[in-house]
C-alpha cells in the first residue's frame, strides 16, 4: 500500500511532467508562428537556388 508521502511525490513528479509539456507546446507553437510569418515575408525567394548561382560565379 502506498503512503502519503509516496502519493504527493508523484503528484508532485506529474505536475512538472505536465506543465513542462504544456510549456514546451506553447514554445512550438510559437515557433511555428514565426516561421510562418518569415515565408510570408521571403516570398517566392529560393535559397537554393541563390546559393548556387553564388557559387556558380566564384567558379569562373
Amino acid at each position: 500500500m502506498m503512503e502519503v508521502d509516496d502519493i504527493s511525490i508523484i503528484q508532485k513528479r506529474l505536475k512538472i511532467l505536465f506543465s513542462y509539456t504544456i510549456e514546451n507546446r506553447d514554445k512550438i507553437k510559437e515557433a511555428m508562428e514565426i516561421q510562418d510569418k518569415l515565408r510570408k515575408k521571403s516570398g517566392k525567394w529560393n535559397a537554393t537556388e541563390f546559393i548556387r548561382r553564388d557559387r556558380d560565379e566564384r567558379k569562373i
